[in-house]
């Protein structure tokens, strides 16, 4: 500044002070200089403690900090289990839950009648699932069941489809076993009494009778064929036992002809009934 002062000066009278331009740019910060060596003052007398000033705001929460190591376990306490309580009191029945779904339906059972059952039936038509017995011929194959069972006991149909079925009309059954066999049929709703004579004989080979007399003092009067008697005028006394001839009784028997030759109903008390086969 001096030297420009005095270039001025020397070239002529010195002007007024123009403005003052702009402030340039800040120039670049130079290099921090090493610290200064601290002084160390004494300290101070304490001054009197102000007021306390307001609380200021909270300041905003630090993010949490890392979780530290678990620490060793400690010690296991008392083991000794103390006695059970008391049963508490049952409490209330729940709800009744809801009803679970169906199952699947079983097979069909049988109704407790075999194939090849015969049972007395009240009407001249069988029910359902049955066939009067009333010798009539039936399909093997419709009825092979009955079929299978009963063959053919009661008939052989026409000898290849179809086979009979039991007749029990105007019969009654007999169990079959060491006289009967099954099937077999005999009798007769009428008996047949056929006139006829029954023999008959008298066995009579001729007898006689003893007779005795007691305290005879004279017998010359006995007749000679008394045996015992005198005959021949002695005189004798005491007791004398004498025989009668031989003689027969003459009886004869006579049979007549006996029975009728119609037939004649010989039945017990009976009642009326139908008999059906289970097919």
């Amino acid at each position: 500044m001096a030297q420009l002062l005095s270039t001025v000066q020397g070239s002529g009278i010195l002007g007024p002070t123009g403005p003052t331009g702009a402030t340039g740019p800040t120039g670049p910060a130079g290099a921090t200089g090493p610290a200064g060596a601290t002084g160390v003052g004494a300290t101070g007398p304490t001054g009197a403690t102000g007021p306390t000033g307001s609380t200021g705001p909270t300041g905003a929460s630090g993010a949490t900090g890392i979780t530290g190591p678990t620490g060793p376990t400690g010690p296991s306490g008392n083991s000794i289990t103390g006695p059970t309580g008391a049963t508490g009191p049952t409490g209330p029945t729940g709800a009744t839950g809801p009803t679970g779904p169906t199952g699947a339906t079983g097979p069909t059972g049988t109704a407790g009648y075999l194939t090849g059952e015969i049972s007395m039936w009240a009407t001249a038509t069988a029910p359902s699932g049955y066939l009067l017995c009333n010798g009539t011929a039936v399909s093997r194959t419709t009825y092979s069941a009955l079929f299978a069972v009963i063959s053919t006991t009661f008939g052989t149909g026409d000898g290849s489809t179809t086979f009979n079925l039991p007749d029990f009309r105007d019969r009654m059954p007999i169990g079959a076993g060491t006289t009967y066999s099954a099937n077999s049929s005999g009798g007769s709703n009428d008996a047949v009494i056929p006139s006829h004579n029954h023999s008959a004989s008298v066995t009579d080979p001729g007898h006689f009778h003893t007779t005795t007399f007691a305290n005879v003092n004279d017998f010359n009067n006995g007749p000679a064929n008394y045996k015992g008697g005198e005959g021949n005028g002695d005189d004798k006394s005491g007791d004398f036992t004498i025989d009668t001839n031989s003689k027969t009784t003459g009886i004869s028997v006579s049979v007549g002809a006996t029975g009728v030759s119609v037939t004649n109903a010989n039945l017990p008390p009976y009642r009326g009934i139908y008999f059906i086969i289970k097919t």
